[in-house]
């Protein structure tokens, strides 16, 4: 999370190739951290939130700065935008407002669209880089052919999230999957 203002900062300062290289960074260090945490039996409760929050955060201001430099498409700035505000409103309504406890087990569609949601930034840099102009063609097909599967995550992980988040808020279940 803390990532994302840096990672703007070098795009807006034309270093677009380490910018791309922070994100591949932050993509494996998010991938890392909670192979660690399970491996060595050190996942928390606050860890199992705040990790999703941080994602959520990274590629929300990612994805923004690529939506307005035309670089991802607006349908999946739609999807990416209204499902991860979802997920992060959730937090402080369940947690601050309802004082309702719940777990976060995601399961493997989530953990592909966030690990989808960098590939898509690591392209959609790539296509705004000038050091790439041979491979745009190539770049532009892998990001439309990327967002339409990440589309494809994003509306499900949305379609299965609403329902569980009524049920946790209603106390008929606990856990986000």
């Amino acid at each position: 999370m803390a990532l994302a203002p840096f990672i703007i900062w070098l795009y807006f300062e034309n270093q677009i190739e380490w910018a791309i290289v922070i994100t591949i960074f932050a993509s494996i260090t998010d991938f890392l951290d909670g192979w660690v945490a399970r491996a060595l039996n050190r996942v928390t409760r606050a860890g199992a939130i705040l990790d999703p929050v941080a994602d959520k955060v990274l590629i929300l201001c990612l994805f923004g700065m690529l939506y307005l430099h035309g670089a991802i498409p607006v349908w999946l700035f739609a999807l990416s935008t209204l499902r991860n505000i979802s997920q992060l409103i959730s937090v402080p309504v369940l947690l601050g407002w309802k004082r309702i406890v719940f777990q976060v087990r995601p399961r493997l569609i989530p953990k592909w669209g966030s690990a989808l949601s960098y590939v898509v930034i690591v392209l959609g840099l790539s296509l705004l880089s000038p050091y790439f102009p041979g491979f745009h063609s190539m770049i532009h097909n892998a990001l439309l052919f990327v967002s339409v599967i990440l589309s494809i995550l994003e509306l499900h992980i949305l379609v299965t999230y609403w329902p569980r988040f009524f049920q946790i808020l209603r106390g008929t279940h606990d856990t986000f999957e």
